[in-house]
């Protein structure tokens, strides 16, 4: 088992024992909280890459989705993909990769 596939599952663990603590009828409190994190952490996609993972640009993954090159970029920015490697982050032209499965 990986250290990343231990993560998950011990995120899977805790998330099984905060959903007992927390109370549907009122969200709130620092159990609720955790419970949120812990589900959004869970949720999150996770990529883990060797030297021998393909990598694809933005351009090769919207053909794959078929979709436009600016629609990657925008679901990136609504956080609903995430790049795995992003050499110049924060700038202009920044060259994102993405998994290639």
């Amino acid at each position: 088992m990986t250290p990343l596939e231990r993560f998950r599952e011990r995120l899977t663990h805790r998330l099984v024992k905060l959903d007992a603590l927390v109370d549907v009828e009122h969200p709130v409190g620092p159990e609720w909280s955790a419970y949120v994190e812990t589900g959004l952490a869970l949720a999150k996609p996770t990529h883990e890459t060797t030297s021998t993972t393909p990598l694809l640009t933005t351009k090769q993954m919207a053909e794959r989705m078929n979709v436009h090159p600016k629609t990657i970029l925008r679901r990136r920015k609504q956080g609903l993909l995430t790049p795995v490697s992003s050499p110049k982050a924060g700038r202009k032209g920044a060259a994102l990769r993405w998994p290639a499965s």
